[in-house]
């Protein structure tokens, strides 16, 4: 059970992230984000400084969310083919979500003023998820599934290729009429590139 600490925590980060992702990191106040999770700007201040740190915290918070639920070693009954295509498909999923993808301008656009956002959201992001997949693959290639290559080049390759055609789509606002099976044609054509070059 959380702690009413916790509960405030978890509610100025739901407040906060809902008025970023709507409004931008300059369009949002201490106040407003204080009014909407219905706590006092001092309690927002005792846990973070300014509202750019509350801003890290949640996308750092986030992607450490999503990358924990998405880059799972694989199971005892999915092939070696399903796997390469699952991860392929939540990851290329993940950075196309309309929540992700409005995060990210954000970090990127607020990343020239402040640098610890740019850090962290590489830090987080993008390299946490290449770690986390690299595990993963590496277990692949102790049991001779994968070419003994360093697990690293092999999980970049999927992250790498997963920022294509559905990524900057959903980048550049464009509107399309099949985004889900955009998404699957993207992840098998990952998945067959993958195993040309790195399956043993």
């Amino acid at each position: 059970m959380s702690t009413r600490a916790e509960q405030k925590d978890k509610a100025i980060k739901d407040a906060a992230t809902k008025l970023f992702i709507k409004n931008g990191l300059d369009g949002v106040s201490v106040d407003d984000i204080a009014k909407a999770a219905k706590v006092s700007k001092p309690t927002i201040y005792s846990r973070y400084k300014t509202k750019e740190k509350l801003f890290v915290a949640i996308l750092i918070g986030e992607c450490e969310k999503q990358i924990e639920k998405m880059f799972e070693p694989r199971g005892d009954k999915q092939t070696l083919e399903d796997f390469i295509h699952k991860k392929a498909f939540e990851y290329i999923s993940f950075i196309t979500d309309p929540w992700y993808v409005n995060l990210l301008r954000n970090a990127i656009y607020y990343s020239g003023h402040f640098d610890e956002i740019g850090e962290a959201f590489l830090r987080f992001g993008p390299r946490k998820g290449v770690s986390k997949l690299a595990n993963s693959l590496a277990v692949e290639i102790d049991k001779g599934e994968l070419k003994a290559v360093d697990p690293s080049d092999a999980a970049e390759f999927i992250i790498s290729r997963s920022k294509s055609n559905c990524f900057f789509n959903a980048i550049l606002a464009r509107t399309l009429e099949n985004a889900d099976e955009d998404i699957k044609v993207e992840a098998m054509k990952i998945k067959k590139e993958f195993l040309l070059l790195f399956k043993a």
